[in-house]
């Protein structure tokens, strides 16, 4: 076409822009109110809902306009411009009125818009719009139009620009100007040119993503080019340029292929013209009115997922959940986006239902036809419209199903559509199944839905829907059974057909029972019991019915059963399958079988014990396991409930109705017989009664059965929750949490005795009651929330019963026990305050009422025996204020008698009691005075001593002396009255009373007559007693240990010179504490050596033991004993004054005074030089690791492993230091490092000091010692090292204040002995250091690093795992040495020492049951076998003979299997003249600092010790360690030995000397860990 016909606008069609703006200036001179009208409408239109819709609205333009006459449209964007142009016909007066005049769009039928009012939405991106035709050609200009109407004399905010136009000449105004437009002109007719005004970056975008699918609506379009000029800036989302030709081909098929987006789609497309009513086309209104409208429906093939949308040629914002693209000319909302709901919306809708089924018919034949399912709706019915999308969506859903009902619409097995209610079946099923069945020779695939339409629930609901009774969507639809659908295959009844189904059903059968959801599982099972596909011998089709029809064995001749066609059995694979089905060979299993099948289908017409003996007799032949996948097969697996048991008492009843014997009920049958198992009925069956759950007692289970009194749990728990809530609430909309176990059977106990009640209560509190449950409503959480007690616990409080004096009571008839309730004639019970609270136990006295009291004085009064007197007696002081007992049950004389109480003597003298009982008067003896004086008020009842007639006599034994004179102290305590009382000492002092028979004698303890004191009392401390009681001084023990002591103190002075002219310090222990004091602070097994000598053992020999045994700390054992010769020793022992100054009043060395804490200032400012040696090359290459995770390399955490005397301190310390001088770590945030007690804490304290003055930079550090009671302060501006222990921080981190928060953002944190820092304390600790595993902040590193010496956590997988993982796995010590063992590498160094190994044979040991146990759960020995091993003698001089025959001169850590034994070697070894100590856990921390340093020196050859030096034990020269402790754990194990393991260049030894005591354990003997060290010793 080229540019010919493009001149100037024709003459008519300008004259019709200019008229028609005349036009508008004359509507406007009329109203003037019009200009701000228009304005406004021109803004709603370019501001509101059409804002960003110029591309659709000028293609739809396009579109249209090329429908008469043309075939192409295309859209430009160019940075300046957006252009859109069409090869139709061009602008006509028509045209431009409806352009130039608001709302009066002139459209045809077959339109969907020409220029209306979709066009002024190009006032959105321009402000100058132009079109240019082949007939006219004009623009608009908001500036040129504001002008004009300004100059026409009107004034406004705002004016309308597309009301006035003027002409432009296509050439020199348009083609001459625009390169672009020029070349469009080429073979357009019209071309609309919008200058942009806008940033043309959101209209490339738009454009970029442009659906191509528009094309498929329209025919006549034969090409549609989008094209793109506009390219992002950089840092904004990419937009590239694009240039898309869009073209449609319609093949001969009717499937249309689109070309234009990244791959061709192909589509089924179905259209019907629609004529609209009167009443739609009225409601429509002049935009939306049409007297014939096109409907149309594509669908891609295949559809895809995804959901499809609602076109008005172009999308709306209307989505639908059936796939495709359903294209009218709706009426819409203002914006053009969304259907607005009406009469003539509705009458479109109505012909879709056609379309879908038009266009889906062309998928019937070829390989997508089972996918014509996913282009369907959704699921109807009430979640059918809780998913549809909007008001369309949901409405088409329903007419959608209905209209396919009655077309083809499902596939069958070979892939044709056919109408649902010509097809079958069978709702649902696994893949598999539906694949084998169509591959079956003879299958009627042709009548049964394709089995690829089963695959997903969303198709099966489809098809359900479709297979519905039509009626309406919402029917289930009636889908065949499994039963139907396997006897489809079987129609011919042939051999191969039956055998045929039967594999198939076998399979499934055993798919069935291995499904993961029960209720679909068991549903199949039922269902493939039904289906009658095995042909018998008699040429009849019977279902697998199990127990009867069988497999014939040969000569077998049951009538009362089946038998399966022979030649049917032959066949491969069958005789297993039908096993697989219940059909077995009738055998000795299969005889069990029919039994069962018998009672099953008796439907009790059977009584048990007219079945079960038969079947138990059937059933004990059978192995257990083939007996119990028997009975499950054929009962179910709910055994307890299905199985019957004879009773002892000769009953049948379930067995979950009856318990073994054992904890509930007695195996003899003394009680409880009809709930007892019989033990000679069922003498042989208890493995398969406990294996089906048969039980002693209730027990607890996760998959417990649901009984009554469970039932009844839960309405208590929902009616409580819905007082609580004050609401009318469903009882089905409450939540309650259900315990994961339950105790089971107890609906059973119920039943029985109270004994047995007692047994299951106590059972079940042993077990430990749980914590409340939780009940809630399951939608509104305003109800709140209440907890009720666990269901167990309300059983217990129905039906629990305790045993009581008072026999067996339920817990409302019991009483708390408590210390002043004596059980004897309360009926108490020891429960904890918050289980008698839950179990409704009362806690006091005053909650039972008069009749409770009644029925104990009762019990009490029949109890008459001598001992029972206190007892009644303790009782009866209970009644007064709670009972008013008119008689009580006392002594009369020789006889116990219910007398009343007016004629009692009451007493609380024990003499007085016994004269009343003498002479034959009615007697109560109470314990105090209180209970006597209760009874005489409350009762009137007699003193006893009122009753009586009485003389003293009293045998002098010795003479009388001064009260003062025998106790001095008492002069100030006595008044001065009694100054001048006698003592009399009495060798008899005696009561005679007067009675009946004569006058009898009772025995007095002390007396007093005026100023005479008669005491029976010998001893000093009981006589003074006796004083004390008869003048009310009242003292107690104390006090007269006071006065006697002050006594003894003046003797005390005599004893303390004899202790210092002692000649040496074993006779003055000897001299000031005695030879008993002494063998008690020894161990017994040191002692039992040395007295199988001749002549046993000497005092002093007794002392030296006790020296080694207690070391510097032997006169702080010995402080009782020094005490009690009244020598005074001090109360505290750390080397004060006043302990050296007595210590030294008495001879002995100054150093056993004790030792001052070592305790070190809380924060210390380290500066100063010091010269360190140089680091070894692998100290060097673990301090570059650390280096590296500090400056960002790798993970932010790593372990430094290396052995005991390696170095792993001073090398990660001097990475430190190195990292702070080279500004790694700033002097902002404290470094932490976390040790495990106070001497690991203090090394590195001393490490820090040490490599700071030799490498550190010129700035002081200041060091925190955080343990023990010391605080550590931030210190700011400074480099701030704090050492604490973990016991410290975990203490720390829970205080309420807010005073350590900057320690909570450390620069590092390193944890010593890292092994152990899995534990929780380490845990809380890192996490609020912020440095846990979970949830590990990706802001910025926190490097964590941990050193040990054993990488590991004894033997356990587990918990390594566990420990690798807090350190992300990261080994900086890895690559550090040339060979693979570390220790063979530092041996050749001289870093650690060579090894030489010597075994010392140990016990045999025998492990008890429990001591097995806990060697297999926790991987340690027992502490009970650890003792028996130390308390052997013979193993013991074993080790004491070996380390006495070392050289003079050799240093020796010994590691013994328990504190007492270790104490026992370092005895006997200074027996031996060896230096020896032992150190313990109790021994003092100085103490200890002491013996190292003596250890060091040389001057103390000997250290023993039980889990104490294993680790924060620094001695390098150690020549020899002794391991008589066996371990299991490696950590332990290799923590002991590395002590000895230091070599000459870290001063320590060319070799060392391990010794092993090895013990032999049964079975366990190669645990030992000493085991997994062999390599140590055997490279040699």
């Amino acid at each position: 076409m080229g540019m010919q016909g493009w001149t100037r606008s024709d003459s008519t069609l300008a004259a019709v822009v200019e008229e028609q703006t005349e036009v508008c200036l004359n509507v406007y001179r009329e109203d003037p109110s019009r200009v701000v009208q228009d304005a406004n409408n021109e803004r709603r239109i370019s501001q509101g809902g059409y804002a960003t819709r110029q591309l659709e609205e000028l293609l739809q333009n396009a579109v249209d306009a090329a429908r008469r006459g043309g075939s192409q449209v295309e859209v430009l964007l160019t940075p300046a411009a957006l252009y859109v142009a069409n090869d139709g016909e061009p602008f006509d007066a028509a045209g431009i009125r409806s352009v130039m005049a608001s709302d009066m769009s002139a459209k045809d039928d077959d339109r969907i818009g020409k220029f209306g009012i979709g066009f002024k939405s190009i006032l959105a991106v321009s402000s100058e719009p132009k079109v240019f035709s082949r007939s006219v050609s004009f623009a608009f200009d908001k500036d040129w139009a504001e002008k004009q109407l300004q100059a026409a004399g009107f004034e406004a905010a705002h004016y309308p620009t597309m009301r006035l136009a003027k002409v432009l000449d296509p050439v020199q105004d348009g083609s001459a100007r625009d390169a672009y437009l020029k070349e469009l002109m080429q073979w357009a007719t019209t071309v609309v040119v919008a200058p942009l005004s806008i940033d043309a970056m959101p209209l490339a975008k738009r454009l970029n993503d442009f659906p191509p699918e528009f094309v498929l609506f329209s025919a006549h379009i034969e090409r549609a080019r989008l094209r793109n000029e506009v390219e992002s800036a950089d840092g904004e989302r990419k937009v590239a340029p694009s240039d898309r030709t869009v073209t449609r081909e319609v093949a001969d098929d009717g499937f249309v292929t689109l070309r234009g987006g990244q791959m061709p789609t192909v589509w089924s497309l179905a259209r019907t013209m629609v004529h609209p009513t009167a009443a739609a086309l009225k409601e429509a209104g002049h935009v939306a009115a049409r007297e014939a409208v096109e409907v149309q429906y594509a669908v891609k093939f295949p559809p895809g997922v995804g959901l499809g949308r609602f076109w008005a040629y172009f999308p709306t914002q209307f989505v639908t959940t059936m796939s495709g693209i359903v294209n009218a000319p709706w009426k819409l909302s203002d914006d053009r986006l969304g259907l607005l709901e009406g009469r003539f919306n509705d009458e479109l809708l109505a012909v879709v239902p056609r379309l879908v089924a038009e266009a889906l018919a062309r998928f019937s034949g070829t390989e997508h036809v089972v996918e014509a399912l996913d282009a369907l709706p959704s699921r109807g019915g009430e979640l059918g419209r809780k998913e549809a999308r909007n008001w369309v969506d949901e409405a088409l859903n329903k007419p959608v199903f209905e209209h396919m009902r009655t077309v083809p619409s499902l596939p069958n097995g070979m892939g044709v559509l056919r109408r649902p209610s010509d097809l079958d079946w069978i709702g649902e099923g696994p893949g598999e199944w539906l694949t084998a069945w169509s591959q079956i020779p003879g299958a009627p695939v042709e009548d049964w839905l394709h089995p690829d339409a089963y695959k997903t629930q969303e198709q099966r609901v489809k098809v359900s829907r479709l297979m519905g009774s039509g009626v309406g969507a919402d029917l289930p639809a009636g889908a065949a059974g499994v039963d139907e659908w396997l006897e489809a295959l079987v129609r011919d009844r042939t051999v191969e057909s039956s055998a045929h189904a039967i594999h198939l059903a076998a399979r499934m059968f055993r798919d069935a029972k291995a499904m993961s959801t029960l209720e679909a599982g068991t549903r199949f099972v039922a269902e493939i019991e039904r289906a009658k596909i095995i042909r018998l011998d008699d040429g009849d089709l019977k279902a697998p019915l199990r127990g009867r029809v069988f497999v014939r064995v040969e000569g077998q001749v049951e009538s009362d059963v089946a038998f399966v066609d022979p030649e049917l059995a032959r066949m491969p694979g069958i005789v297993e399958d039908l096993a697989t089905l219940g059909v077995v060979l009738m055998d000795k299993s299969g005889e069990l079988r029919k039994l069962l099948t018998r009672w099953k289908s008796s439907s009790g017409r059977i009584r048990p014990e007219q079945a079960w003996p038969e079947i138990w007799r059937a059933l004990r032949p059978l192995p257990l396991e083939a007996g119990i996948d028997i009975l499950r097969e054929d009962l179910g697996n709910d055994l307890t409930a299905d199985m019957h048991v004879r009773t002892a008492s000769g009953k049948w009843v379930a067995a979950d109705q009856a318990f073994l014997g054992g904890r509930v009920v007695p195996a003899d049958g003394s009680r409880d017989r009809d709930f007892l198992i019989d033990p000679r009925e069922h003498f042989h069956d208890e493995p398969l009664l406990k294996a089906i759950g048969a039980v002693d007692a209730p027990s607890y289970r996760a998959d417990a059965p649901i009984e009554a009194w469970f039932k009844a749990w839960i309405g208590k728990a929902e009616q409580s929750f819905i007082e609580h809530a004050g609401a009318r609430i469903d009882p089905d909309n409450v939540s309650v949490d259900i315990p994961a176990t339950l105790p089971w059977p107890l609906d059973v106990v119920r039943r029985m005795s109270d004994q047995a009640k007692a047994a299951v209560t106590k059972l079940l509190l042993t077990a430990g009651l749980p914590h409340g449950v939780l009940v809630r409503h399951r939608s509104v959480a305003t109800y709140g929330r209440i907890h009720v007690i666990a269901p167990e616990t309300h059983f217990l409080s129905l039906h629990g019963r305790f045993e009581t004096t008072f026999g067996c009571l339920p817990p409302s008839e019991t009483l708390l026990a408590s210390d002043d309730l004596d059980p004897r004639f309360f009926p108490t019970v020891e429960l904890s305050t918050d289980v008698a609270e839950k179990l409704g136990v009362p806690t006091e006295l005053d909650a039972f009422p008069e009749e409770a009291w009644v029925n104990w004085k009762a019990v009490v009064d029949r109890r008459r025996t001598l001992e029972d007197d206190a007892l009644r007696a303790s009782f009866y002081a209970w009644l007064p204020g709670h009972h008013e007992a008119e008689s009580l049950v006392v002594r009369v004389g020789r006889q116990r008698m219910d007398v009343p109480v007016g004629n009692i003597g009451v007493t609380s003298s024990q003499v007085t009691y016994e004269s009343l009982v003498d002479a034959a008067i009615p007697a109560l003896l109470v314990e105090d005075s209180e209970d006597l004086e209760r009874f005489v008020t409350s009762w009137a009842m007699p003193r006893g001593e009122d009753l009586l007639q009485e003389e003293i006599i009293s045998e002098p034994a010795g003479e009388p002396v001064y009260l003062t004179d025998a106790f001095p102290p008492l002069k100030l305590r006595l008044d001065p009255t009694d100054q001048d009382l006698l003592i009399q000492p009495v060798a008899r002092l005696v009561r005679m009373t007067a009675t009946p028979e004569g006058q009898v004698a009772r025995p007095l303890r002390c007396r007093r007559d005026g100023g005479t004191l008669f005491l029976t009392a010998d001893e000093p401390h009981q006589r003074l007693a006796q004083v004390s009681e008869l003048l009310r001084l009242e003292l107690d023990s104390a006090e007269i240990q006071e006065v006697l002591g002050s006594m003894e103190r003046a003797a005390s002075d005599k004893l303390r010179t004899k202790i210092k002219r002692c000649r040496d310090e074993n006779e003055r222990l000897v001299t000031a504490v005695g030879i008993d004091a002494l063998r008690r602070s020894v161990p017994a097994q040191a002692l039992a050596v040395l007295e199988e000598r001749d002549g046993g053992v000497a005092a002093e020999e007794v002392a030296e033991l006790a020296r080694a045994v207690h070391g510097v700390g032997i006169l702080k054992q010995l402080r009782p004993a020094l005490d009690e010769n009244g020598l005074e020793p001090p109360r505290e022992w750390s080397g004060r004054r006043v302990t050296r100054v007595w210590v030294d009043g008495l001879g002995f060395p100054a150093d056993w005074a004790g030792f001052p804490g070592s305790q070190r200032a809380a924060v210390e400012m380290i500066d100063g030089p010091a010269v360190l040696k140089p680091l070894h090359d692998y100290q060097e290459f673990v301090t570059e690791r650390i280096e590296a995770l500090l400056k960002g390399v790798g993970a932010d955490r790593g372990m430094v492993s290396l052995p005991t005397g390696a170095g792993k301190t001073r090398v990660t310390v001097e990475a430190l230091v190195k990292a702070v001088r080279i500004d790694l770590l700033g002097h902002d945030r404290p470094l932490v490092w976390i040790a495990q007690t106070d001497e690991l804490c203090e090394q590195a304290a001393e490490t820090w000091s040490y490599v700071w003055r030799a490498i550190g930079p010129q700035v002081p550090m200041r060091l925190g010692r955080l343990w023990g009671g010391n605080e550590v302060p931030e210190e700011p501006g400074t480099f701030q090292v704090v050492i604490a222990t973990i016991d410290k921080l975990h203490s720390v981190q829970k205080r309420a204040s807010d005073e350590y928060g900057w320690l909570r953002e450390p620069s590092v944190v390193v944890i010593d002995e890292a092994h152990g820092s899995v534990s929780t304390s380490y845990t809380q600790v890192l996490e609020w250091m912020g440095r846990s595993g979970r949830g590990r902040s990706k802001e910025g590193r926190r490097p964590l690093l941990g050193l040990t010496a054993t990488p590991f956590r004894g033997n356990s997988e587990g918990e390594t795992e566990r420990l690798v993982g807090r350190y992300d796995g990261n080994r900086l010590d890895r690559g550090a040495f040339r060979k693979e063992d570390p220790y063979e590498e530092l041996q050749e160094m001289g870093v650690l020492a060579q090894v030489r190994h010597e075994i010392l044979d140990g016990v045999d040991v025998q492990l008890s049951a429990d001591d097995k146990s806990e060697i297999q759960k926790m991987g340690r020995l027992p502490a009970s076998v650890s003792e028996r091993l130390g308390a052997d003698a013979a193993r013991t001089r074993r080790v004491v003979e070996s380390i006495a025959s070392l050289p003079d001169d050799w240093t020796v850590l010994a590691f013994a299997p328990s504190v007492e034994n270790a104490r026992v070697l370092a005895a006997l070894l200074a027996h031996r003249g060896v230096p020896a100590v032992a150190i313990s856990a109790d021994t003092e921390p100085a103490a200890r600092r002491h013996y190292v340093e003596e250890f060091k020196a040389g001057r103390i050859r000997v250290l023993t010790n039980f889990n104490v030096l294993t680790q924060g034990f620094d001695a390098p020269k150690v020549q020899a360690v002794y391991v008589a402790r066996p371990t299991f754990s490696p950590n332990v194990y290799q923590q002991m030995i590395g002590r000895g393991l230091r070599g000459q260049l870290n001063g320590g030894s060319e070799e060392v000397l391990i010794v092993n005591v090895r013990d032999n354990f049964d079975q366990y003997g190669d645990l030992l860990a000493f085991n997994a060290f062999e390599y140590l010793w055997t490279k040699r």
